[in-house]
């Protein structure tokens, strides 16, 4: 240990000098060649204030790094509007927006899809899939734990038909004469594309290819000629009947297809 020198002070005793100015002085004793130095405050605490060198604003420091986990105490995290809040770094350094609220006071996710912020939102890859309220019965908005993909290739669809996958890895327009339809895995398009989300199984608001345009709750529900859903049994030689689920509402039915059909 350092042996210090004696320093005569001007009075009685030493007081609290509170919180120190960017200008006051701290001495030291250098241990090199043993004598008392000064620093100034400013260089031991950034410019800021408080007491022992330390920050009473994360503000004060420019460029923090976190020494461990970031604990919220049971504070909150708050986002400016119209800020990236949360940034990722990709291997290339390649500085990616993350999490934001924009300027529509949604929460945006990545660097141009937004959401709301209400909760049940479900993220698949680089898209984002919006579980809304299937009761408005708009043709591919599906309830909150539907089972949706985006395997394949890209493929144009039209939300709330049926589609079934094909033989080269894309998506292809149900009919009840297609025997391949009644024999491949079958899916409800969420969107114009296949890479929104085809949607395996769940509660899901259809197009109706019914005559009325209404489905009849607790039938059971198969493709029509157009990809649509009804709920009568397609007839006619050359025609299949496999069930696709049932109607729990006039759009809207529970997406589960057999693995079984019946040919015509």
């Amino acid at each position: 240990m350092a042996s210090w020198k004696k320093i005569i002070t001007d009075g009685a005793s030493l007081t609290d000098i509170g919180n120190p100015a960017g200008t006051d002085r701290v001495l030291i004793q250098d241990a090199s060649d043993n004598v008392i130095k000064y620093v100034d405050w400013s260089d031991i605490s950034g410019g800021g204030g408080g007491g022992g060198g330390s920050f009473t604003e994360v503000a004060d420091d420019t460029s923090p790094t976190l020494g461990g986990h970031l604990d919220t105490g049971g504070y909150q995290i708050r986002l400016d509007t119209n800020n990236v809040g949360i940034q990722g770094v990709t291997v290339s350094a390649t500085t990616l927006a993350v999490l934001k609220v924009n300027s529509s006071n949604q929460v945006e996710l990545g660097s141009t899809s937004a959401v709301t912020s209400s909760p049940g939102r479900t993220i698949l890859g680089s898209n984002y899939h919006d579980d809304t309220n299937i009761n408005t019965g708009t043709p591919g908005t599906y309830g909150v734990g539907a089972d949706i993909t985006e395997y394949g290739n890209s493929t144009s669809t039209s939300n709330g038909r049926v589609y079934y996958f094909n033989s080269t890895g894309g998506w292809t327009a149900g009919t009840p004469s297609a025997a391949a339809a009644q024999e491949s895995l079958l899916a409800i398009a969420t969107g114009t594309l296949s890479t929104r989300g085809m949607l395996l199984r769940g509660f899901v608001a259809v197009t109706v290819g019914n005559q009325s345009g209404n489905l009849t709750v607790g039938k059971p529900v198969f493709m029509a000629s157009n990809s649509s859903v009804t709920d009568v049994a397609p007839t006619g030689n050359g025609n299949y009947q496999r069930i696709l689920g049932h109607a729990v509402s006039a759009k809207v039915i529970y997406f589960n297809p057999s693995q079984e059909n019946i040919e015509l």
